[in-house]
């Protein structure tokens, strides 16, 4: 692990012989990434589905990956690792299977998601990191592709899972500084770019960044390469959300989306405390209702150290920002 204190990896099966007598792995490719591909595959004894990513051997984000799932351990909206077999300089990771793909393929298929969509998929994303943080785990790689999902929108039955822990790092305390670049370019928070940042508050980050894609149907930021997309993130202007967004989304759901989107990453409630956000604690759509939280949170004296007593931040919030001139082309926005 490059970052942070080791944990203790499990010890996969190993040889080819494991992996094909239980499982039939189909040619059917259910994803495909820089350094892995995930295919559908059947139990033998059972006839169970399951996706198996098969990664190299030799890859760091594998290796992190099966070593951090079981530290992660079992929620109900994060995939499962059920098994893992080493065979031929290869991993195959054995997960629970999401047959319906992620919400980047539902976004293309809606342009954007309604609120009443988007608070459902935001609190269930949200108990999925405040898990993994209260595990001292940090994902670093939160956009809506590392989503799966099941059920459908028509009647608003969604259950997302979040995938892919092969970014994800081990972190000592909640004022540990990492130096490490990892992230999807359009999602990554700016401290991260700047090579100091404290990963729990960087996920904060890529989880706005991911809810507002979601509910404008574009990322936050376009560029025609990374070079623009940096300079975009690391200088010092307020975000602000554009009148496509503002014009269809609650005041509450902007607070929501406008406090995670702060460039002052101390500022930036965790998810524990964002889960009392009442755009994500009420059942029910009545969050128009609520009065918002109207705190600052006090500058800390040391710009990276997070104060014990967070409070929620209301940033300003605009409808004068034009609509984003493109949309994006490509699901996959790629590693930095």
């Amino acid at each position: 692990m490059t970052e942070g204190q080791p944990l203790n990896e499990i010890t996969p099966k190993s040889g080819n012989s494991a992996i094909k007598s239980s499982y039939n792995v189909s040619s059917k490719v259910l994803g495909e990434g820089g350094f892995s591909s995930v295919k559908l595959a059947t139990h033998t004894d059972s006839g169970h589905q399951v996706a198996i990513k098969i990664a190299s051997g030799k890859g760091i984000g594998a290796r992190l990956e099966v070593e951090l799932m079981p530290h992660i351990g079992k929620h109900e909206h994060i995939i499962g690792l059920i098994q893992c077999y080493r065979a031929s300089a290869k991993l195959y990771m054995v997960f629970e299977l999401c047959k319906q793909g992620d919400l980047m393929d539902l976004l293309v298929k809606v342009d954007r998601f309604e609120e009443k969509h988007a608070r459902r998929i935001a609190r269930q994303v949200l108990l999925a990191i405040n898990h993994c943080h209260g595990s001292n785990i940090a994902h670093r790689d939160l956009k809506g592709e590392n989503v799966l999902y099941a059920g459908d929108l028509e009647h608003n039955n969604i259950n997302c899972k979040l995938a892919d822990s092969g970014a994800a790092t081990y972190f000592p305390s909640k004022s540990t500084v990492f130096t490490e670049k990892v992230g999807s370019s359009c999602y990554v928070a700016p401290e991260v770019l700047k090579e100091q940042y404290l990963p729990a508050k960087a996920d904060m980050w890529s989880f706005g960044a991911t809810m507002f894609t979601l509910v404008n149907g574009d990322p936050p930021f376009h560029a025609v390469d990374n070079q623009e997309l940096t300079f975009k993130r690391v200088k010092p202007q307020k975000f602000e959300l554009p009148v496509t967004v503002t014009r269809t989304l609650s005041t509450c759901g902007q607070h929501f989306i406008m406090t995670l989107m702060s460039r002052r990453s101390w500022a930036r409630p965790s998810a524990k405390l964002l889960m009392r956000h009442p755009w994500v604690k009420l059942e029910k759509d009545k969050y128009t209702l609520v009065e918002l939280p109207d705190m600052e949170v006090p500058a800390p004296e040391d710009p990276e150290e997070i104060p014990d007593d967070e409070i929620l931040v209301n940033p300003k919030l605009s409808s004068d920002t034009p609509k984003h001139p493109r949309r994006h082309s490509s699901r996959h926005f790629g590693y930095l």
